[in-house]
């Protein structure tokens, strides 16, 4: 991919949990050379790209590039939503699958202004990692996520099993549903790790809050050295996990593409900072939008197990949907 030209330029901007916000603007490249904000679509056999920043401000942009006009889109309603939980489930009795995660788009008609939304995000969720983000490749998209992928600090490599989801606050207590879902996740990322020659250390499991909803969480680490190729690969191994694609990955990954007939685009990617031979920090792109001229697409979803409900994975897309919402709502343009 050529990055000549300011069309081929970007900007971003991201506020680290526990840090202060800073903008990034520079060409767009699919070669991670000496480090940028990298981001990386759902779909695995599409390249990340990279951001490499040639201008850096604490200092919030002034102006913000032109949205795009809201294209159509077909949209799940409750109804439709839930015939797709049952073709899942039925994946899941056939025993080709044991977790698909799925996922559904809703649109609202509402006019916001990027910068503050960011800062908006920034405020409301101080412990998320929270990110702002125009490319020509992508358009405009925002996010407050609370899921590390891959994080090196203080000599080791950190990542996450996150899964299960439960209103936050709610007097309803975690079910071995949720329980299965999240070691699922945390026994096959520790496997694959594993197989890559790595010795995984499994913290103890915990929950988190994420806005209007709660999530299990069990911190993995991993001891090895820190250069761009073992971020590469690390990401690579891990992405995606089952908490955004299920299990077996191939297999999921095929019953998503059958069932939900649509793009996720950066949706349950990852992206995040690279600086060469110092620091990584990326984030599964979760809680997150697109935003147009005169609306807001939130991206939304929920892993489906056995013994899933359909009735209450819809409302827990609409949990997940309200996170973002309320924060849009202070700030929407009359």
């Amino acid at each position: 991919m050529s990055s000549e030209g300011p069309a081929k330029e970007g900007i971003v901007g991201f506020r680290l949990p526990g840090e202060a916000p800073v903008w990034w603007r520079g060409p767009v490249a699919e070669e991670l050379n000496s480090g940028g904000f990298v981001i990386a679509p759902f779909d695995r056999s599409r390249a990340p790209v990279v951001l490499t920043p040639t201008h850096q401000s604490a200092e919030a942009p002034t102006e913000w590039p032109p949205l795009m006009a809201c294209p159509v889109q077909q949209e799940d309603d409750k109804q439709r939503y839930q015939q797709k939980v049952k073709a899942a489930l039925r994946s899941i009795d056939a025993g080709t699958t044991t977790k698909v995660v799925l996922s559904r788009a809703v649109t609202d008609d509402i006019t916001v202004d990027p910068v503050a939304f960011f800062e908006a995000l920034a405020n409301t969720y101080p412990d998320a990692f929270v990110y702002l983000l125009w490319t020509p490749q992508h358009g405009c998209w925002a996010g407050a996520t609370p899921e590390t992928l891959l994080a090196y600090r203080d000599g080791s490599w950190h990542t996450q099993s996150l899964a299960g989801t439960l209103p936050h606050p709610t007097s309803r207590h975690w079910s071995g549903k949720e329980y299965r879902e999240q070691q699922m996740v945390t026994d096959t990322i520790v496997a694959s790790l594993t197989q890559a020659g790595f010795v995984p250390k499994v913290g103890e499991r915990r929950a988190v809050v994420a806005g209007a909803v709660q999530h299990l969480s069990t911190p993995i680490a991993i001891e090895a050295a820190y250069d761009q190729a073992t971020t590469v690969n690390l990401a690579r191994q891990l992405h995606p996990t089952p908490a955004v694609c299920g299990l077996p990955r191939e297999e999921a990954t095929a019953a998503i593409a059958a069932i939900e007939q649509r793009d996720r685009q950066l949706y349950t990617g990852y992206l995040g900072p690279v600086v060469a031979e110092s620091t990584a920090q990326l984030f599964v792109n979760l809680r997150c939008c697109q935003l147009w001229q005169d609306a807001v697409t939130l991206h939304v979803g929920g892993g489906i197990v056995d013994g899933s409900e359909p009735e209450a994975e819809w409302e827990e897309t609409e949990h997940k949907a309200q996170t973002l919402r309320s924060v849009l709502q202070t700030i929407a343009r009359p």
